[in-house]
């Protein structure tokens, strides 16, 4: 469906059209977790009529919108307010429950904050509260890993991470994006590998 002048993947999927409805926020930006929750989550569908959304510039979303130039906050909390409105509109729901995972918490709670009317509840998984206290606490945490593994290069990109190296980043997006790059390589993100493995599979 077109959200914001823009086609975009929705999956909807419920074992009854009288459930309420859930819509779930994906994490990222850039990480569409469909996939995730048809392997792990099914059981929702028991309980809740589940919309899970590739935003823009990802997933299946990507193949109609691969430039993603309008990709912000402010618009990514536009497209979700369109597709709440079509969602309460299509199953005749005057509030739907709304969840939002990390990157996804940030959309979720400015969604909850600017159009409580929407919602009948708000679930924040992974949170984000304090950006900034959280890149900090995750350098030291990878700081004690690569020195554990005398991983030198990963020591050098930290420091210049903490510097506000600009050759290396440029802005709090792109830097966030190189730091997550290192905590995925000591499984700080995805504790078990194995189960990335099997979510391809589906």
């Amino acid at each position: 469906m077109s959200l914001g002048g823009v086609k975009q993947y929705i999956e909807i999927t419920g074992k009854s059209k009288n459930k309420p409805v859930l819509l779930f926020i994906h994490g990222g930006p850039g990480w569409p977790q469909t996939p995730q929750l048809r392997y792990f989550n099914s059981d929702l569908t028991k309980t809740f009529i589940l919309a899970t959304w590739d935003q823009r510039g990802c997933g299946k979303t990507y193949l109609n919108d691969s430039l993603a130039e309008n990709l912000t906050l402010a618009q990514i909390v536009s497209d979700a307010h369109e597709l709440t409105q079509f969602l309460k509109q299509t199953f005749k729901q005057k509030k739907i429950f709304l969840a939002g995972f990390s990157w996804g918490s940030n959309v979720g709670l400015t969604l909850a904050q600017k159009y409580p009317e929407d919602y009948l509840a708000y679930v924040g998984i992974s949170q984000v509260v304090n950006m900034k206290s959280g890149m900090e606490v995750t350098q030291a945490w990878l700081a004690e890993r690569a020195k554990e593994r005398n991983d030198t290069a990963t020591l050098k990109v930290l420091e210049r991470l903490r510097q506000g190296d600009t050759g290396l980043c440029n802005n709090r997006l792109d830097c966030f994006v190189r730091q997550y790059e290192l905590v995925t390589k000591y499984n700080g993100a995805v504790f078990n590998p194995k189960s990335d493995q099997e979510v391809e599979k589906q």
